[in-house]
């Protein structure tokens, strides 16, 4: 498939009870979502707790972690659990995860608010957007800064709290345990072109900055990244408080 397309490939959860619900084949779902990845899906399914499917919150949570734990050289993918999700619903991977790296499907329970699909899209959108919106509130909090209550913004980092930051970024994009000084391109075989543009793309966002794409070549270190990284930050923040 992916020999003949880019698309995103998703795999859905088919013929779930036969595969997980009876004793004798004994394939526990969260294993199951390895093997799509595995098989090269970029999207997973799965479904969430709700009447109507046999999910535990328990089995929900390792399905969640499932897509994105490490294994080998496999990206994580991209989990979208369905199955009646309704707004009161919008923060239940949130809540899992801690970032909105996540699909929600938006179906029949559309269908069935009082009042019609619109007044279910309406509310759905509702709560999508207050929680975007304290998550905002959230990591403007987190950037005040140290015991004094002075702000510490992205812009007054240091090279090594900066280190600090973005080593769970890097070592979750490359799938490698530890990333800090010694990781090049080189030494990491992990490293490769593919996920470089990952790892800059993911560290433009979390810094809102721009990395162009002359610069992206000469990244090819952990200590060349850093403080690239780190002096575009405190230029932003030197415009910015201009």
């Amino acid at each position: 498939m992916r020999g003949r397309t880019e698309l995103p490939i998703i795999a859905h959860y088919s013929m779930l009870t036969l595969f997980t619900r009876y004793s004798h084949v004994g394939i526990e779902l969260p294993l199951m979502l390895k093997m799509f990845r595995l098989s090269g899906a970029d999207i997973v399914t799965f479904p969430r707790p709700n009447s109507r499917f046999d999910v535990t919150t328990e089995e929900f949570v390792a399905n969640l972690k499932a897509s994105g734990d490490p294994l080998g050289s496999i990206l994580p993918a991209f989990p979208f659990p369905t199955g009646g999700n309704r707004a009161e619903d919008a923060g239940q991977c949130y809540s899992v995860l801690g970032n909105f790296d996540y699909g929600f499907v938006a179906g029949s329970a559309m269908f069935e608010e009082k009042g019609g699909i619109g007044v279910g899209a309406k509310n759905l959108r509702d709560a999508l957007e207050k929680l975007a919106a304290t998550e905002q509130v959230k990591t403007r909090s987190a950037d005040r800064a140290n015991d004094n209550g002075s702000v510490k913004s992205a812009g007054s980092m240091t090279v090594e709290e900066l280190y600090a930051t973005v080593a769970p970024l890097a070592e979750l994009v490359l799938q490698i345990p530890k990333f800090d000084h010694t990781a090049t391109m080189v030494s990491t075989p992990e490293w490769d072109s593919l996920r470089h543009i990952q790892l800059l793309g993911s560290i433009e966002r979390k810094f809102d900055i721009k990395i162009s794409a002359d610069d992206s070549f000469r990244l090819c270190s952990a200590d060349k990244l850093i403080h690239y990284v780190h002096a575009r930050i405190q230029e932003k923040a030197r415009t910015t408080y201009a």
